[in-house]
């Protein structure tokens, strides 16, 4: 039942005269006489609230108490123009009377609109969504690491069998159809075509992703991530919320404030004569919580008797009825998980300030994305269920980020957020868009093509990377480790015949009397082999490509952060490298989504060899280095391209980026072995065989795009 007072579904028929009936209780009620008086609430506004709820969609499929939705067009692929999903069950006439009247208050309504208008807002903030789609990844990683085996059988039963076609049962938003839109690979054309009809048959296609989009390297919109984190987030969690199969996945999420990261109770905003402030939220049976409310889910007072219907007794309800605030489903829990989620990458007390800047860019996301996701024209659809109101999710998100609703029952803290961004002044702890990065690069190139100067630079860092391809920058002469005869005889003497290792040899050029490693001369036959196969598409980075510029540029400024080939710091993320005979410092990055099946050193995979990067010649140094928001966190001799010495690949990388001017210590380095131990249980995404590589993302397609630029841009140095 749609509307009901005491089990008595009311009709279309009766709307006049309980709209009368509701109004003539405001009139004689002492708190909202006033309301009347003042015309903020009439009879017409009453009966045009209880219209709006009567003939909102019953439950067209309730498989339990807690299991319901409104409509099956959104599940099926379709728009639908259905009104909203009210809801409402009371259980005395006294009490429908009180909320109508409330809900019908000119007040109320119009921050409704207030609502409406600023979650259409959200939707479209690209602060918001960056941080979202960064968020989404880095918690992808954390689920993958730390599932269990029975996570894999748990993933496939849910997502690919066809009881996933049945709505809401495994707790799934993808029956809102909030998923990104499906792609599909045509061949005949080479191209990925949209398919803007998802219709049934889709349905499995579009769920199996919510697990392999937290590795996606598209940026998607912010209903979408809001849609998959929320699914992501029912997978890891204890059985219950809206999921009615029980989860094989391990328990990542706890229930909300009880987890490590949580907070130790729930609180809320209250108003007393000494003004706002934080008081104890009581459980669900009306007493605070005890010290053994720990190994089962603790029912907390959400100040609501259904979905859709608030408890008119709850001090919560009471409250915020008396600042006008819309409120509809109660305090949210499920917004509450998701705060649990992002939690898991809460930092250390110890932290730096750059971290903690982040965790709160994080939160601040999350909570005004699932806010504007629900109550957004373009999120949510309104017809399947009930949805949280802005203070709703806003009172326990001042529980897990502490300032994040400072002006309870006004807007002042989201109209403050839109109008700064969710990124801090202090800090940009979330790294720009690498590709948009890029691209301002090549606008660079190609402005200093037609012009053959920079008067006046738009960008500094693109401005730098130029400057450093036309040689006008000093790179510094690395301090490489000097050779003998007697210490190349004893490196050659431990290398293993039986692994076809390269030889080393002294540096007649660049570096005269220091010590290379030649190729392993047992990969060459096999790198034709890969190149034959899989360079001759666009699918792949080209093993021929040109790779000459692709290398870290001198220190700019006071930051300790690698600046790349376009002038911007490194993205976070691993990178393969090499240091030719040259004395550049090549690099290019991974795909973080895979990890190199049955390659225990490297939770990564590279798009190609270090081979290919080094153009088959000698080197210095090669491996593979991490990096978060541009500062160095590990280095590895990892190549078995060439498999240099770990004691000379660690000194010769150190001393190349010392002579760049970077200030990192040898302690950052991982020999082969440590790398292995290291790495061993860490594993990101799909695994990837020996024989095969990534496909090409966006990224790498703009970087190659770059360097084929460079290469028609700047003259060739001999």
């Amino acid at each position: 039942m749609v509307v009901s007072v005491d089990g008595v579904k009311i009709n279309e028929n009766q709307i006049d005269g309980l709209a009368q009936k509701a109004f003539e209780f405001a009139k004689s009620d002492s708190k909202m006489k006033g309301e009347v008086d003042k015309e903020k609430l009439t009879y017409n506004k009453i009966r045009t609230v209880l219209k709006n709820w009567v003939v909102s969609r019953p439950h067209e499929f309730k498989f339990t108490g807690g299991l319901k939705l409104g409509s099956i067009w959104p599940t099926l692929g379709f728009k639908s123009k259905e009104p909203k999903a009210w809801w409402k069950g009371f259980k005395s006439e006294d009490d429908f009377k009180k909320q109508l009247c409330y809900e019908s208050n000119s007040r109320v309504l119009k921050n409704r609109n207030k609502e409406l208008e600023l979650a259409n807002k959200i939707l479209e903030h690209t602060s918001t969504a960056k941080v979202l789609n960064e968020l989404r990844r880095a918690l992808g990683s954390i689920f993958w690491d730390r599932d269990g085996r029975a996570g894999i059988l748990s993933h496939y039963f849910s997502t690919y069998t066809p009881l996933n076609l049945f709505p809401n049962w495994t707790g799934s938003y993808n029956e809102a159809n909030s998923y990104p839109d499906y792609k599909e690979y045509r061949e005949d054309e080479g191209v990925l075509s949209l398919k803007l009809g998802q219709s049934i048959w889709k349905y499995p296609t579009r769920s199996k992703d919510r697990l392999s989009l937290m590795f996606d390297k598209r940026n998607f919109t912010v209903s979408e991530n809001i849609a998959i984190l929320h699914d992501i987030k029912e997978l890891f969690s204890p059985r219950g919320n809206s999921r009615l199969f029980p989860t094989w996945h391990s328990q990542i999420v706890p229930h909300p404030y009880q987890g490590k990261q949580s907070p130790d109770k729930p609180r809320r905003w209250e108003c007393t004569k000494k003004g706002l402030h934080r008081v104890d939220v009581l459980k669900k049976n009306g007493i605070p919580k005890e010290k053994d409310d720990v190994n089962t889910e603790i029912k907390w007072d959400q100040g609501r008797l259904g979905a859709g219907t608030r408890n008119e007794k709850s001090p919560d309800t009471i409250t915020a009825r008396n600042h006008f605030m819309p409120i509809e489903t109660g305090r949210s829990h499920t917004a509450a998980r998701l705060f649990e989620m992002v939690c898991l990458l809460k930092p250390s007390k110890n932290a730096s300030k750059s971290e903690w800047v982040l965790f709160e860019q994080r939160m601040r996301a999350m909570a005004f994305g699932i806010f504007g996701y629900w109550n957004g024209s373009n999120g949510y659809p309104k017809m399947l269920t009930p949805v949280h109101t802005y203070h709703e999710v806003m009172d326990p998100a001042e529980d897990y980020l502490s300032g994040i609703y400072d002006n309870p029952f006004t807007y002042k803290d989201i109209e403050g957020y839109l109008d700064k961004g969710c990124e801090s002044d202090s800090a940009n702890a979330v790294s720009s868009d690498p590709v948009n990065e890029w691209e301002t690069f090549i606008e660079h190139l190609k402005k200093y093509k037609n012009t053959r100067s920079f008067p006046n630079p738009e960008n500094e860092n693109a401005a730098y990377a130029v400057k450093a391809f036309l040689g006008q920058l000093d790179f510094g002469e690395p301090a490489w480790k000097k050779s003998t005869s007697d210490k190349i005889r004893e490196l050659n003497g431990d290398v293993r015949w039986t692994s076809n290792q390269g030889w080393y040899r002294e540096s007649k050029s660049s570096g005269k009397g220091s010590i290379l490693k030649e190729l392993n001369y047992g990969h060459i036959a096999s790198d034709c082999l890969e190149s034959t196969r899989l360079r001759i598409t666009a699918d792949h980075v080209r093993y021929d490509g040109y790779y000459e510029f692709m290398y870290i540029l001198p220190k700019h400024g006071d930051e300790n952060k690698l600046l790349g080939a376009n002038g911007f710091p490194l993205p976070t993320g691993s990178y393969m490298f090499t240091i030719g005979e040259d004395g550049r410092l090549r690099y290019f990055p991974t795909d973080d989504g895979y990890a190199e099946g049955g390659h225990k050193l490297k939770h990564f995979a590279q798009y190609l060899p270090h081979a290919a990067l080094a153009k088959r010649e000698s080197v210095y140094a090669a491996g593979n280095f991490g990096v978060e928001e541009g500062e160095l966190k590990w280095v590895s001799s990892t190549s078995g391209h060439y498999r240099v010495n770990d004691k000379m690949c660690c000194h010769n990388f150190f001393a190349t980026i010392s002579a760049l001017r970077y200030e990192y210590e040898e302690k950052l380095f991982l020999s082969y072995s440590d790398a292995k131990r290291k790495f061993a249980d860490l594993k990101k995404g799909k695994s990837i065989l020996h024989d095969t590589r990534p496909k090409q993302t966006q990224l790498t397609k703009i970087i190659l795009k770059a360097l084929e630029e460079i290469k028609l841009t700047v003259p060739r140095r001999r």
